[in-house]
């Protein structure tokens, strides 16, 4: 089969046609030559580029690209050639250090391989009267120099292709259009040699081509595999996004209450997705939009940019903050390119960290009315802390706020501000829903069931009497409450977070670990949740029992290096240990939101808050459902209270704190599969404090 033998329309328009799938992949995988005006040299140009450069590669065929330097007026009328060379190769250097999107990376190491191989030319074009060289064009050649060519209004600058090919129309060399493909083939020649009047050809620079080759895979199939998969996920055909009857209901409910909610759903629901899915109507229903998307960590913002290009029906443009090198500049230019109409749909991915910095807000408060802002923020109750508020700006006209438990824990202030922010409007789908309704889908519950199994330890003496000196401190405290709340709120803080870790840290806990572990055979699927203090006495029982464990913290990195393009240090580790190659992970914090590890049945509690928020995120990511797993089990370490030789005052103060404990153990044993035996048991401890 050839070029003749395929379907080729004369017209094609994004707004009809999937442009990949019904004319790149199928042309060019009969491609034996391929050349290309790109535009502008940019790492999205040099993607566009390069669309069905797998099928190329099959077919050992050759590519030459015809780029144009983004140039100033400035460096254009430079008579120093020498100097513009130079401007140019700077330029082509730090924009290949700055590629943002994964698709892209790939596609630049695809181009490293074919250079090295001599299957690509690059050469760069400038008019000598004009500073930009605006032509665009495509041309193929099959094996049986059957000719196609293309042309239209194509945008090469801006990123998120879906939507940049406006439209283009084909011609033929074996039809009646065969005058306008050969004239095309000409006039990209006479380019190419530099023959064309108008204009300057200049050789590709040495150190670019370089970086390029530099940046080639180990392993070209490994790669195009990979290719593959992202075109499917990018430019798969979406014609909706699908729901369950709870995340339609929280939908409809955004949608009636002025599109300003607070989704209050259990870990392991589909919060993320049904968020996508507001997200997809307002593209729909607006021509203009920035989305700012916020979480706490860049490993979170991973996986909503993987949702997002998997779920939304229409094309947008991304940029990511903690990805993008000088990202105020080029979050400026991002913004100018909505309001002047160069994209249509902006979505910036941004952590919790930068969000509420003046140097963000700042770009955001002033865009122009004509643009929709949404603010959608994950794990929410982390915009609650004082600084942050400051990214609660009155200027986003659509709001979703995403958490299992959105109220901040001693925090009253906090709290309100989120719940005020989106105006009091809350839709819930809690564990308890989840763990009894069943999935359509697969025929099981939203969430496994659980058996829930605590482990009682009691404070040293030491521990006690620091534990009772700081709850002193926190009772002189309260006057401060009324008078003057800022300090009082900064100085609880401290004193809270002191006296939590002396509880999660506690030194008896390690004794009835290593006695834990003796007994629970194997250890296979487990998550240890502890305190930095108790990682390394932890990680060293289980080495000590054999298990086959790894820390996973904040230390390891979410970001993909030259060493390794596919996974990060953090991808890296998960997916050893969902393969069964290690047995457990030791987990501070950073496993606490929105990071899916399904395999996980055996989650134990070693170090924990009675904040709501961080036991009901525990225990969403060791009950999501996965196809080998019947059901999870839960260890929880409970340190015991003591009240002996404490005064009236203090011991019913300290009564107060456990009460929050109390309320944690009981929530969970409540929706136990053994709630009734396990309830008895913790009654029985505590029922006569």
């Amino acid at each position: 089969m050839n070029l003749k033998d395929l379907p080729i329309k004369i017209h094609y328009d994004a707004t009809e046609d999937n442009l990949v799938d019904s004319f790149y992949n199928p042309v060019l995988s009969k491609a034996k030559k391929y050349y290309r005006i790109a535009g502008y040299f940019s790492s999205t140009s040099l993607a566009i580029a390069a669309k069905g450069i797998a099928s190329l590669i099959k077919n050992k065929g050759h590519m030459r690209i015809l780029c144009s330097p983004n140039l100033s007026h400035e460096d254009y009328n430079a008579l120093n050639e020498v100097y513009l060379l130079e401007t140019i190769e700077k330029r082509m250097l730090d924009d290949l250090e700055n590629i943002e999107d994964e698709l892209v990376r790939d596609y630049i190491s695809c181009f490293g391989w074919m250079l090295a191989n001599n299957y690509l030319e690059i050469k760069l074009v400038i008019g000598k009267n004009t500073q930009l060289f605006h032509q665009k064009i495509g041309i193929i050649i099959d094996k049986d120099s059957n000719i196609l060519s293309f042309s239209g209004s194509i945008n090469e600058t801006a990123a998120g292709w879906v939507n940049n090919i406006e439209e283009f129309k084909t011609f033929k060399s074996w039809d009646n259009s065969k005058e306008y493909c050969l004239s095309d083939l000409e006039k990209f020649s006479k380019y190419w040699e530099g023959l064309q009047k108008d204009i300057k050809v200049l050789e590709f620079p040495q150190a670019v081509q370089m970086k390029l080759i530099n940046k080639q895979p180990t392993s070209i199939d490994d790669l195009l595999a990979v290719i593959k998969m992202r075109e499917k996920t990018i430019y798969g055909t979406k014609k909706n996004i699908p729901l369950y009857h709870f995340q339609k209901k929280a939908l409809e409910y955004w949608k009636k209450n002025n599109k300003k909610a607070l989704f209050e759903m259990a870990t392991g629901t589909g919060k993320t997705r049904t968020a996508v899915a507001c997200i997809d109507y307002l593209l729909n229903q607006y021509p203009n939009n920035v989305v700012v998307i916020t979480a706490p960590q860049k490993s979170i913002l991973d996986q909503w940019e993987k949702e997002c290009r998997t779920l939304l029906t229409r094309g947008f443009n991304s940029f990511s903050v903690s990805d993008t090198y000088n990202w105020k500049e080029k979050l400026k230019t991002k913004i100018l390119e909505v309001e002047t109409n160069l994209i249509d749909n902006l979505i910036i991915y941004v952590c919790h960290d930068s969000v509420y910095l003046d140097s963000f807000t700042d770009k955001i408060k002033n865009l122009s009315l004509n643009v929709k802002l949404t603010l959608i923020a994950d794990e929410v109750h982390g915009l609650g802390a004082k600084k942050r508020r400051n990214c609660l700006l009155e200027r986003y006209d659509f709001r979703i706020g995403l958490s299992a438990t959105p109220e901040r824990h001693f925090d009253d202030y906090g709290s309100r501000a989120i719940i005020d922010f989106f105006h009091n409007n809350k839709f819930e789908f809690g564990i308890d829903a989840a763990l009894s309704e069943i999935n359509p889908t697969t025929g099981r519950t939203f969430l496994v069931q659980y058996d829930y199994l605590p482990v009682f330890v009691n404070l040293t003496s030491e521990e006690i009497e620091k534990y009772r000196e700081i709850t002193k401190r926190i009772a002189k405290l309260l006057h401060l409450k009324e008078t003057n709340p800022a300090e009082y709120e900064d100085n609880l803080t401290k004193l809270l977070n002191m006296r939590a870790e002396i509880h999660k840290s506690a030194e008896n806990k390690l004794a009835e670990f290593d006695k834990l572990i003796s007994e629970i055979k194997p250890i296979k699927n487990t998550i240890v949740f502890t305190s930095p203090k108790l990682r390394t006495k932890v990680q060293q029982i289980l080495n000590s029992h054999e298990v086959i464990a790894t820390s996973f913290t904040h230390e390891k990195s979410s970001k993909r290096t030259k060493k390794n393009l596919f996974f990060s240090e953090r991808e890296r580790i998960l997916k050893l240990f969902t393969e069964g190659r290690y047995d457990a992970l030791i987990a501070i914090k950073c496993l606490d939101e929105g990071v899916d590890i399904p395999s996980a049945q055996i989650g134990i509690l070693l170090s924990s808050s009675a904040n709501p928020r961080e036991y009901i995120q525990r225990l969403g990511r060791i009950l999501r459902n996965s196809p080998q797993k019947s059901h999870a089990t839960i260890y929880d370490f409970i340190v015991v209270p003591s009240f002996i030789g404490v005064d009236n005052e203090l011991s019913s103060l300290e009564l107060q704190i456990f009460e929050k404990e109390y309320k944690r153990i009981y929530e969970i044993a409540r929706y136990a599969r053994n709630n009734v035996s396990i309830t008895r048991i913790i009654n029985e401890r505590f029922g006569r404090l």
